[in-house]
């Protein structure tokens, strides 16, 4: 069976297919079909009472649409294309509407992600697949001071305590309020910045 238009090397995330409950390689995806991979020979004469479901990973709603193959009267679903030492491949013929339409849109989506992948770098394809804010990363304070309120000023809950000390090390970091106890943003000076009550329990 020629598979028109096939697309190889699909990644396993985006596609999965089960054949009567056990999950097979597809190594090649059409409009017109697939062809997939089994280390198992496949039972022929009981090519009609096969179960085939191929899976979609759709990119906007963040899930999977199962499309159900069905048998076609006029020629068989399951096709054996070769057999080579370690493994078997199998065409499968698919004349559904519905798995057309989920190739065109799976092809759609991996050939943007091929693209963006080349052409940007991560915060640009993360911006473009999921909303990431990837202009932010080039805003920069004109201190580190300014810095870190731009990277931490969200969490502050107590102002008084912008300045602390901890061991050696001078901390001027936001301060926030996790489960009741006031912890600090990050580590400096290899030692972590403690809440209150333990660094009182430490000097003692």
């Amino acid at each position: 069976m020629e598979i028109i238009g096939g697309v190889t090397a699909v990644p396993f995330g985006l596609l999965a297919c089960r054949i009567d409950g056990r999950e097979v390689q597809i190594t090649e995806l059409g409009e017109n079909g697939f062809a997939f991979r089994t280390a198992e020979p496949i039972a022929m004469e009981k090519n009609e009472d096969h179960r085939i479901e191929v899976s979609f990973y759709h990119m906007v709603q963040g899930q999977y649409e199962t499309v159900r193959i069905r048998s076609i009267q006029s020629s068989p679903v399951i096709t054996l294309e070769r057999e080579e030492r370690w493994y078997r491949v199998y065409s499968v013929d698919v004349q559904q509407e519905d798995y057309r339409r989920e190739v065109r849109e799976l092809v759609l989506w991996y050939d943007r992600y091929i693209r963006l992948k080349c052409t940007c770098d991560d915060g640009e394809l993360a911006g473009h697949l999921t909303g990431y804010p990837a202009e932010l990363d080039e805003v920069y304070g004109k201190s580190f001071e300014e810095q870190k309120e731009n990277w931490f000023g969200a969490v502050v809950t107590d102002s008084s305590n912008m300045t602390d000390r901890v061991g050696f090390a001078d901390c001027a970091l936001p301060a926030a309020k996790i489960c009741g106890r006031e912890v600090m943003a990050v580590v400096e000076g290899m030692e972590l910045a403690l809440p209150r009550a333990l660094r009182a329990r430490r000097r003692a």
